[in-house]
């Protein structure tokens, strides 16, 4: 039985006035003790893990369970953005470090950016900084009068010399 059904007290405020419970721990909690993560969180997330998908939790298993995960989420979202992204079509040879053995893939996003940026979200998980030969590829649907485009992509997660391609970088612009 849940501690929300044997008690009206709330766990954190110790106020009478619970009216709903942590979804995780079942502890229960008055309204304004209600802590849930920000809509949309973990979206990038291949798998969300079942203790994250809750949408009401007590201050203690947020701070235990969410706001870690959270923080991680966010830090490496932000390396996504800076994933360098080279495309199959590119000539110039890519300074290699070291490229990963699988090919990440990713499919049915609603536009170009978000299947970029998904699949530079699994390179940053994996600890890499680039996506080389990176393929993005759309697909009408059509159901009847309604249609919608669907992408896809996929791509090689690699380290690379960073100060090497800006040395290259910067000696090609000097020769134009």
């Amino acid at each position: 039985m849940s501690a929300f059904a044997m008690s009206n007290t709330c766990e954190t405020c110790r106020q009478p006035t619970a009216q709903t419970a942590c979804e995780l721990c079942e502890n229960a909690l008055c309204r304004d003790c209600v802590l849930s993560p920000p809509g949309g969180s973990f979206a990038l997330l291949k798998e969300v893990p079942g203790e994250l998908t809750h949408a009401i939790y007590c201050r203690f298993c947020f701070d235990e369970k969410v706001q870690p995960a959270l923080t991680r989420y966010e830090e490496t979202l932000e390396k996504a953005k800076q994933v360098s992204v080279f495309f199959v079509t590119q000539r110039k040879e890519v300074p290699l470090i070291k490229k990963s053995k699988v090919t990440l893939r990713i499919k049915e996003c609603i536009d170009r950016d978000e299947t970029i940026l998904r699949l530079a979200f699994l390179a940053a998980n994996e600890g890499f900084n680039a996506l080389i030969d990176t393929e993005v590829a759309y697909q009408k649907v059509r159901n009847h009068a309604h249609q919608k485009t669907l992408w896809s992509g996929s791509g090689v997660a690699a380290e690379i010399d960073e100060a090497k391609l800006d040395r290259q970088f910067k000696r090609n612009q000097i020769y134009r």
